[in-house]
């Protein structure tokens, strides 16, 4: 429904909001699917295999999506990026 909310007339802030609320779900629904993963791996059905980890700009999108939060309650959110770790 975000999607279809998306192609309508929409001023620049309710465009954001609604931006932030679809990335939200998707992230959301990525961590559905990690869960269900941790349920196959206990399970013993789920092979692993090594990936490159996300850049700092997922990061930066979910730490988007908590500031609108904090400040909704009136509250001030800093973060700092996290060093780059080789693995």
């Amino acid at each position: 429904m975000i999607e279809v909310a998306l192609d309508t007339t929409l001023d620049a802030e309710q465009r954001d909001c609604l931006q932030i609320a679809r990335e939200s779900a998707e992230r959301l629904l990525a961590v559905i699917g990690d869960i269900l993963d941790f349920s196959k791996i206990e399970a013993g059905k789920l092979d692993l295999e090594k990936v490159k980890l996300q850049s700092p700009e997922s990061l930066a999108q979910t730490m988007e999506a908590v500031c609108v939060r904090a400040q909704q309650k009136g509250l001030d959110l800093l973060w700092t990026s996290i060093p780059r770790w080789s693995i």
